[in-house]
């Protein structure tokens, strides 16, 4: 599993996105970033993480369970997300995430 900062991320797939591909694409990643927006329905979580670029970020969709405590992250918190990533349009984009 690869373990990446979301800037690091963000920035391989902008500069070769079919290199990018090959090393992340439907495989787990970890990426650890700080975060920049947060948008919870009463089933799903999207994170969007901060690349330093304002063109886009890490675009983490998480699964909310009703018996996790966990405490949800604030804008402006350094979160480690393990997704499955799915590929590059404007934000790199991770599915089925779990805070770590």
């Amino acid at each position: 599993m690869a373990v990446l900062t979301a800037t690091e991320l963000y920035n391989n797939f902008q500069q070769d996105e079919t290199k990018a591909n090959g090393l992340y694409l439907d495989k787990v990643v970890l990426v650890k970033g700080v975060v920049g927006e947060i948008a919870q329905t009463d089933s799903t979580l999207t994170i969007q993480l901060q690349s330093g670029d304002i063109a886009g970020g890490i675009n983490c969709s998480l699964v909310v369970q009703e018996n996790s405590k966990k405490l949800l992250p604030v804008r402006g918190s350094t979160v480690a997300v393990k997704g499955k990533c799915t590929g590059y349009l404007v934000d790199v984009n991770l599915v089925d995430g779990v805070l770590e």
